[in-house]
């Protein structure tokens, strides 16, 4: 996967290959160790946790890119942490709720 988004670098550019580079990888890792180490039902567990954590990573980086250049550092930097965590709440109880296990036959 790195290899093809590697190699469409000069199409995409630098910064739409950076971000996908690094998420089709961090999950693959994350997929197989979980897999070898507790199994597929993780893997799953780990996958719905990871979709859930990126909408507040992005509002986070999307928070310093509108804010860096229109406050100081340090303020927007909090203002990045509290939309993060916000967007987080937000997803963990309210859009995103968790489903209950369904019993396997």
């Amino acid at each position: 996967m790195t290899l093809a988004v590697t190699g469409a670098a000069a199409t995409l550019g630098e910064v739409w290959s950076g971000l996908l580079a690094v998420f089709p990888v961090i999950g693959l890792i994350l997929a197989v160790f979980t897999h070898r180490a507790q199994g597929p039902q993780q893997v799953a567990h780990v996958y719905r946790g990871m979709v859930r954590g990126l909408y507040s990573f992005a509002a986070f980086f999307l928070a310093l890119a509108v804010l860096w250049t229109r406050q100081e550092f340090w303020s927007v930097c909090a203002i990045a942490i509290g939309a993060g965590i916000t967007i987080q709440v937000l997803v963990q109880f309210l859009v995103l709720p968790k489903k209950t296990p369904q019993p396997t036959r």
